[in-house]
């Protein structure tokens, strides 16, 4: 029978997630389901998960989105039979893209894997690395924007960031779990390759990601054509410059991160220069 392929990305936050999910569910072959971010694994597993835990208000808001969600969290199998009933009918992939998911460990990663090969998937991890520096300064601005905790749009957007420039609120939370958890790609690295076999995962350097040769690759190791539509940056952060000393005092805080990256992933010695 044809393979059924279930696309698991992992990460990172303000690496290219978003332009992943939406490159793939603009393809004929893949269908992605109802949500773009699932958070099943992040919110049964991982400490700050609680945050995505199904609210009234949210159920109000979209209660299709919600009422899955909720099921997916609370009802064993529910996860891996929703994504199999989307396949078929020439939809030969299906996948979850969540970026908290970067947080996971391999006994995690190895509980999903069995889930989807019981299922009948093969599964396919992606995990899009950026310069730390530039990931972190990237992600303050995101959540700059909407500090307002009457919108509540991310976990920030609290009474007592309120005032806080990008930089001074990177330097609150930069040791936070989920910081962390998104920029030390030391440990999500080594939870895949411990958890999944050499050709069921995939790594890309996000200042690398648009180039042919990369997106070539990408597109073979998911099975899925090259098409017209590979390229452009989705969900960038409004533009702004970092201070050299921000610069400096984040590349020596994450300098095992740097390190481990210039061994494992050469290019990054070249592509990542301070700034």
């Amino acid at each position: 029978s044809a393979s059924v392929y279930f696309v698991l990305g992992l990460g990172t936050q303000k690496a290219g997630t978003t332009w992943l999910h939406r490159h793939l569910a603009s393809m004929p072959q893949v269908d992605m389901g109802l949500i773009k971010e699932y958070r099943i694994w992040e919110t049964r597993y991982l400490s700050y998960g609680h945050l995505t835990q199904p609210s009234l208000k949210n159920f109000l808001r979209r209660p299709q989105k919600e009422w899955l969600r909720w099921r997916m969290l609370r009802r064993p199998g529910v996860y891996e039979d929703y994504f199999r009933q989307l396949t078929g009918s020439g939809i030969t992939h299906t996948g979850d893209i969540t970026p908290d998911y970067s947080g996971l460990n391999a006994e995690h990663l190895s509980e999903i894997r069995e889930r989807l090969i019981n299922t009948g998937f093969q599964p396919k991890a992606v995990y899009l690395l950026r310069d730390p520096v530039d990931r972190c300064w990237s992600a303050a601005r995101y959540y700059h924007q909407s500090l307002d905790p009457r919108r509540a749009k991310n976990y920030l957007a609290t009474a007592d960031n309120q005032g806080l420039s990008a930089e001074a609120l990177l330097l609150k939370h930069v040791e936070d779990d989920r910081f962390q958890a998104h920029t030390r790609y030391e440990s999500i690295v080594s939870a895949v390759e411990s958890a999944f076999q050499p050709d069921e995962y995939f790594f890309a350097i996000y200042e690398e990601l648009f180039t042919d040769s990369v997106q070539s690759e990408l597109h073979a190791f998911l099975d899925l054509p090259l098409s017209a539509n590979n390229t452009g940056v989705i969900n960038a952060s409004p533009e702004a410059s970092i201070s050299p000393e921000l610069s400096a005092s984040l590349r020596s805080r994450f300098a095992t991160t740097y390190e481990f990256c210039y061994q494992r992933f050469p290019q990054t010695k070249d592509l990542w220069v301070p700034s």
